[in-house]
């Protein structure tokens, strides 16, 4: 296909031009951002300078075409030959001129051509044992030695001495030119050879290949053979220097071909003449680009950008032309070609921008090594080196960390560390004597969960650490600190730790803004650093002087640092804090025993263990938190919380709230308190969360008093008016007394009147209480399988990451969400858990993307719109009048949602709306007009309106979609890139399984033996849906035959139905998007056999979509039992 034909297709929408042919070809300078040119023949093609970012060359071949190899192997014949003649007619005329002069019959030529023959052994078991720089040196000072010793032995007479010293130095002479005719040859030979096992391969296969080498050989074996044979005769007078001369050649060639380093610029040489008319991707932008498996021979590479470039299997990488990129290096390219790196060293090594997904990295070691950029998605980095790697901007999605050493690791707040995979971690380097240091978990029977690890290592991704290896110069740190920090203001640099690491080891840490580039403040302060320690004292003292105050308050700090193990700022415990005054703000944490007072402050925010504090005064926003055992007087402060705190005098408070355990107040005056006078009485419900519809059903409160004191009279009341149910027996219940720390219950007869999750209100003591009690009325059977779960009550496992993302949308930054799971593994069921627990000032709006009217960019921003008008409007926070105001008319999406927020806030200040969108891989088939590119408009857009400075704090994002979509923001090309926390849904552990299993069944009266909880967990492996499916029908099989226990039987019965009924959904799901390698090996799993030679990445869709699960280090499994029958069901089907 023509380069103009191609850039045609492309400007009109497509991408996909696998498997054409391109030779050729030039697009100089073109942009094909996002081309698909996987298994297409490039041989020749032009890239020079064209922008390939995320461009796909998987099995593309590049390379020579034809014509061109063929002209560079009767081109390489034609050196040899050249060579061999100039450097013969050279020799031949310094060695004739000898033999003319003195005789063919004197003593003296036959010492000339002995010594001819020494040198060029000299010469060859130089060269051969080290190279060819070697050699010429052994043969000078051969020659030298030579002349010296002659000169003695013959210098009987002048005259003779002279014709001897001078056939000795023509001899010499005579040798190396000869011997530079036979590199020129060794040059050919290579060239010769590496280009005609190219045309060879393109004509007839593997008999070609050897006819074609062969011919190539004879050729220039034959051409220098004539040469030296001549030449060689006329100086020693014996065929044997020519044969040995032309085998030497013939040696070096070869075997400089077959990667001998020993003579490697002859193989530059040969590889950079070879690429003369191959495929060009010179100065090209291959950022994200993929070339796996492509044949890469002869290819240019020189200045082009290729970062996270991908190389896996790709052939021939030892023969491009790399430049001075990281393909320049032989351990770095054979890592990036086999992504196999366990147990091997990269200490010190640069491997910015590499891509590494998926590779076998364990065991391996970075110890000072730059890894920043590099893509790490789903590495084994188990018990991995980590030493000082610097790690900005990495992506360890899906990487696995277990036993790593991190010892000041430089990761910042740009390092993606969603879905890390770690049990423990080690925060310094073992040695013999501390073959485990500072393990975390530090208990060593704890393990991190799924999420601890980021939780665990998040305070320290703000930080930039810098690292001192010898020579400590406290002044020259505390310059170019301060200096750094005057370089760059917005980075917000302050020192939190110091810390002295052993004998000349120096570690400075200091916090900075969010989006500071780490990189390059670390680089910048080692420059400044090198610079100030080599200036002279004078210099030095000159630059103190400047600003000597705060330069010597830091170099004191580190001298005292150097005297002790180490030094941090003061955060952890305060011992007293004076008069707090005119600030604009004060946040102090930690444990502080005494705080005098603090006045006229905007902002006043106090955790921790707080003894006393004597006064706090006008004062406009105060929140005390923690164990607060004395504030004597707060006069004057608007807006105060107080959690668990005792409190002496509270006096001319506009708004105080006051929550959780308070011994004493006194005087207040003219103070609004709201007070939960049975806030020491906790309810439970201990049976009837579940109850079958139209049959009656007992419903037990249990009320236990948690004060000091005996509770008096206590009137429980279910509220009947309500059409799903009906009160049958007594209400209300009162009970005369509930003593301190003691328990009642109280128990109600209900007849529920419909099939759903039904809430029933009840009032302690005539007061409504806020959380009411859930009761799953159900027909016949209490499990749910094909539906989304709805209830609280029936909703099992997930609170971890329910937790998690609460957290994310309700801190002071917001961080969006990307819950991430295949069909059928609880994401629509986790969001609407969210949509039921966020209350306000958090607005969950639910957003079901494929159900927009058209697959447009504008009509899902219309549907998103109308969602969040219909949302706050239901939260009576937008008036209905003004809802056709807001609508969605293809004006700017952030400034509709900005209008909407400005109004809500009015009345709620703190509002902050939750987009909680599902079905979200329906983005990726937005398609721009009617071709078939992803519309990357909508993406965009929302990324603005999620990020912008003005509503991004006030609008959040909690996404679920399947890997496919995952997968497509993971690359740097995409639009959300490195946008969303990733929130891996895993299969749920064994005791939430159990969980899930027994209690809808016990809520009924139901119980299961062992033998059936624990065969339905090992054929669902904790998939919730595939549990819901056994346990209903488990459920079934033992209602009709009218037992209330559930057996293996019953267990049986159901896998054998499920089994039928679902493997379609596997066939169409799974099975039929599966490639011929993930089946092969899955039917190998399913029969208990190993395929070798698979590597993680090989099988990385199988674990991602939970085919399979790795127990431990390579050895998988399938995830659940009934996978395994599936499996064996399609295999014969």
């Amino acid at each position: 296909m023509k380069a103009s034909e191609v850039l045609r297709r492309y400007h009109n929408g497509r991408r996909d031009f696998r498997r054409v042919s391109l030779r050729g070809q030039s697009f100089k300078g073109e942009n094909l951002a996002g081309v698909d040119f996987s298994e297409a023949d490039i041989r020749g093609t032009n890239f020079t300078n064209a922008c390939l970012r995320g461009a796909k060359f998987c099995g593309a071949k590049a390379g020579l075409q034809r014509p061109w190899a063929i002209g560079l192997v009767i081109f390489s014949w034609m050196l040899s030959t050249l060579a061999g003649i100039c450097s013969s007619l050279i020799g031949s005329t310094v060695v004739s001129t000898v033999v003319l002069a003195f005789g063919s019959s004197s003593i003296e030529n036959v010492i000339v051509g002995g010594i001819f023959l020494i040198v060029l052994a000299v010469f060859l078991i130089f060269t051969i044992r080290k190279n060819l720089a070697t050699g010429s040196v052994a043969v000078a000072v051969a020659g030298l030695f030579f002349v010296t010793i002659t000169g003695f032995v013959v210098g009987a007479g002048a005259v003779a001495g002279a014709l001897t010293l001078t056939g000795v130095f023509a001899s010499a002479i005579a040798a190396v030119l000869t011997l530079t005719g036979a590199f020129a040859v060794a040059i050919a030979v290579a060239l010769a050879i590496s280009v005609a096992i190219d045309i060879a391969k393109t004509v007839a296969g593997a008999v070609a290949v050897a006819i074609a080498v062969a011919l190539a050989i004879a050729f220039a074996i034959s051409v220098a053979f004539a040469i030296s044979v001549a030449f060689a005769i006329s100086v020693a007078k014996t065929t044997e220097i020519a044969v040995i001369t032309v085998m030497f050649s013939v040696y070096i060639g070869w075997f400089t071909l077959k990667k001998d380093s020993r003579n490697s610029w002859i193989r530059n040489v040969a590889i950079a003449f070879a690429a003369t008319g191959g495929t060009s991707f010179r100065g090209a932008d291959l950022t994200d680009a993929d070339f796996t498996a492509a044949s890469l021979k002869s290819t240019d590479f020189r200045r082009a950008i290729l970062t996270c470039s991908r190389w896996y299997k790709a052939s021939k990488l030892d023969q491009v032309l790399p430049g001075t990129s990281y393909l320049s290096s032989v351990p770095v390219r054979e890592l990036v070609r086999t992504l196999q790196g366990q147990d091997k060293n990269f200490d010190g090594f640069s491997l910015r921008g590499v891509n590494l997904q998926g590779a076998n990295l364990a065991d391996a070691s970075f110890i000072g090594a730059d890894l920043n950029q590099t893509n790490l998605q789903d590495a084994d980095l188990s018990r991995a080196k980590l030493v000082q790697t610097q790690l900005d901007k990495a992506n360890l999605t899906g990487a696995t960390l277990t036993g790593a050493t991190i010892e000041d690791w430089g990761i910042t707040s740009y390092t993606q560390l969603q879905g890390v995979r770690c049990r423990y971690v080690f925060m310094r380097l073992p040695t013999k004597d501390n073959p485990n240091p500072r393990r975390k978990p530090d208990n060593w029977e704890e393990e991190f969960e799924d999420g601890d690890f980021a939780d665990f290592i998040k305070p320290i991704l703000d930080t930039l650490d810098l690292y001192h290896n010898q020579d400590v110069d406290p002044r020259a740190m505390a310059i170019s600190f301060k200096r750094l920090a005057e370089n760059n203001p917005d980075a917000e640099l302050e020192i939190v730790g110091i810390e002295k690491r052993g004998k000349d080891k120096f570690l400075l840490r200091a916090v900075t803004a969010a989006d500071a580039d780490h990189s390059n403040l670390y680089a910048e302060y080692f420059t400044i650093y090198n610079e100030i320690k080599a200036l002279a004292e004078a210099e030095v003292q000159e630059l103190i002087a400047e600003k000597n105050t705060r330069i010597l308050s830091l170099e004191n700090l580190i001298e005292t640092a150097l005297q002790r193990p180490s030094f941090h700022k003061p955060t952890f415990k305060i011992q007293r804090v004076g008069n707090i005054m005119s600030n604009a703000e004060v946040n102090i944490k930690g444990k502080v025993e005494t705080i005098e007072e603090i006045t006229g402050i905007d902002n006043v925010n106090i955790e921790g263990n707080i003894e006393e504090i004597e006064n706090i005064e006008q004062a406009e926003n105060v929140i005390l938190e923690g164990n607060i055992e004395e504030v004597e007087n707060i006069d004057g402060a608007n807006n105060t919380i107080l959690q668990k705190s005792g409190v002496i005098n509270i006096n001319k408070i506009t708004s105080t709230s006051i929550f959780g355990e308070v011994e004493s107040i006194q005087n207040v005056e003219k103070a609004e308190l709201i007070n939960d006078p049975i806030g020491n009485l906790e309810v439970e419900t201990i049976r009837g969360s579940g109850m079958l519809v139209n049959q009656p059903g007992e419903l037990v409160l249990r009320i236990t008093n948690l004060d000091n004191e005996a509770f008096n009279s206590v009137r429980i009341e279910i509220i009947e008016e309500s059409a799903e149910y009906e009160v049958l027996g007594e209400n209300p219940i009162t009970l005369p007394v509930i003593g301190s720390k003691e328990s009642a219950e109280f128990s109600f007869k209900l007849l529920m009147k419909v099939s759903k999750e039904i809430v029933v209100n009840y009032k302690i003591n005539h007061l409504l209480q806020k959380a009411p009690i859930y009761i799953n009325a159900i027909q016949d059977n209490p499990y749910i399988y094909g539906s989304p779960v709805e209830g609280e009550t029936t909703f099992f496992g997930r609170q971890r990451e329910l937790e998690q993302i609460i957290q994310a949308v309700t801190k002071p930054t917001k961080q969006d969400t990307l819950i991430i799971g295949e069909r059928r593994t609880g994401k629509t069921s986790l969001l609407n858990q969210l949509k039921r627990r966020l209350t306000s000032p958090l607005v969950p709006v639910y957003v079901v993307l494929n159900t927009s009217d058209k697959s447009t960019t504008d009509s899902i921003l219309r549907l998103i719109i109308d969602k969040v008008i219909i949302s706050l409007t239901e939260h009576n926070m937008l008036a209905r009048d003004d809802v056709q105001k807001y609508r969605f008319n293809h004006s700017d999406f952030t400034v509709s949602i900005k209008n909407i927020i400005q109004v809500v806030k009015t009345n709620l200040p703190e509002v902050r709306i939750v987009l909680l969108l599902d079905e979200a891989d329906y983005i990726l088939k937005v398609k721009q007009d009617s071709s078939n590119i992803i519309d990357e408009r909508l993406q965009n857009i929302l990324r603005a309106a999620l990020q912008s400075s003005e509503i991004g704090n006030d609008f959040c994002a909690v996404v679920a979609a399947t890997t496919e979509l995952s997968t497509y923001v993971s690359q740097r090309s995409s639009p959300l890139f490195n946008h969303f926390r990733f929130l891996r849904l895993r299969p749920l552990t064994v005791e939430e399984t159990r969980n899930l299993i027994v209690e809808p069944a016990a809520r009924l009266e139901y119980e299961y033996t062992e033998e059936a909880i624990q065969h339905i967990t090992e054929l669902s492996g904790g998939q919730p849906y595939y549990c819901q499916a056994i346990c209903y029908e488990s459920f079934s099989n033992a209602v009709e035959a009218n037992r209330k226990h559930i057996t293996n039987e019953d267990v049986l019965a159901a896998r054998d139905k499920i089994v039928e009924d679902l493997f379609i959904g596997y066939y169409s799901g799974f099975w039929e998007k599966f490639n011929e390698l993930e089946k092969k090996f899955i039917l190998a799993l399913s029969r208990n056999k190993k395929i070798k030679n698979v590597s993680h990445v090989d099988i990385k869709r199988l674990l991602d979509w939970q085919v399979i699960v790795d127990k431990h280090h390579g050895s998988y499994l399938f995830s659940s039992e009934l996978i395994k029958q599936w499996t064996i069901m399609a295999s014969n089907h």
